[in-house]
């Protein structure tokens, strides 16, 4: 038995927007497939090199915190010796993180301490240069400094070049 053709209404011959795109969609993706895969294996690889950093990054700074806590360890016992030795290890292996930046305060004060004024300078000097955290410990670094050259009878205004300097005015 035949069955009567079914009329065909405006409404079935209506388009329906969300089939037009899909096959836009993936018309569109069949005649790039190549491009796509390549942007994607792109942003795939800058993902995951942004995660490594990110990750040894944080490691980095996680040892150079340690090391900087044994020196300071070190320091408070009054083994002045053996803290600056690991000061000067961990300023020179972890360069660029906080906790060395920090270590340059501390043995420019041990140097300092020991009377070593033209080596206490130095880190200071580094240290007023390099820090950009807390303002209290900017300003002990700029204190030390002057002490430094107070020490030396330096009393004229041009031995102080941070005298001026932006980062102490808000």
């Amino acid at each position: 038995m035949l069955k009567p053709k079914k009329k065909i209404t405006k409404q079935d011959l209506k388009e329906d927007k969300f089939v037009k795109f899909t096959l836009q969609a993936k018309t569109y993706v069949d005649e790039n497939y190549q491009k796509i895969m390549r942007v994607g294996l792109v942003i795939g690889a800058v993902i995951i090199i942004l995660i490594f950093y990110y990750y040894n990054a944080q490691e980095t700074n996680k040892e150079a915190n340690s090391q900087l806590g044994i020196a300071e360890i070190e320091y408070t016992n009054g083994n002045l010796q053996k803290a600056s030795e690991r000061l000067v290890r961990l300023i020179d292996e972890y360069d660029g993180t906080d906790a060395a930046d920090q270590g340059m305060f501390l043995i420019a004060n041990i140097f300092f301490q020991q009377k070593k004024y033209e080596e206490a300078r130095i880190y200071f000097d580094r240290f007023v240069s390099a820090y950009s955290g807390s303002n209290i410990l900017l300003a002990s670094g700029y204190a030390g400094l002057a002490a430094c050259e107070e020490v030396n009878s330096n009393f004229s205004v041009t031995s102080f070049p941070f005298m001026f300097h932006s980062s102490m005015f808000p």
